[in-house]
């Protein structure tokens, strides 16, 4: 599917496989799209839908409090593309450098835990 965002008078197009986030998606294309989490916490990522079909992964994230669904808004770490997608952000947007750091998926296994607070834990993977 292609996605196309715009952002600051400037527009971008990438592919996304399906199932894939739009967030994952636009990185592994090597576009700075907005983030801080990737978890569906803070809002960072947030869109809004111009023209296509989105469906969120994580419909109770906690930033999607924070939404105007009725403006179409989503989050793009949480939703995958149904069909070629159009949509806005309001912060701008770069091609980043060919040598970058791109987060990526991996595999991994836990094999230990430690809680640090009451709401944070440690994680060896």
């Amino acid at each position: 599917m292609k996605i196309r965002v715009s952002a600051k008078a400037q527009t971008f197009a990438f592919d996304c496989e399906p199932g894939e986030k739009v967030l994952l998606a636009g990185l592994r294309s090597g576009l700075s799209l907005p983030y801080e989490c990737g978890t569906g916490t803070c809002g960072t990522c947030k869109a809004r839908l111009v023209d296509g079909d989105v469906a969120s992964e994580w419909p109770d994230a906690p930033a999607q409090t924070g939404l105007k669904r009725e403006m179409g808004e989503f989050l793009m770490c949480q939703c995958v593309a149904r069909a070629d997608t159009a949509l806005e952000v309001a912060q701008a947007v770069k091609v980043m450098p060919d040598d970058a750091c791109v987060p990526a998926p991996l595999p991994g296994v836990i094999r230990g835990t430690a809680r640090l607070t009451h709401d944070v834990m440690a994680l060896d993977v």
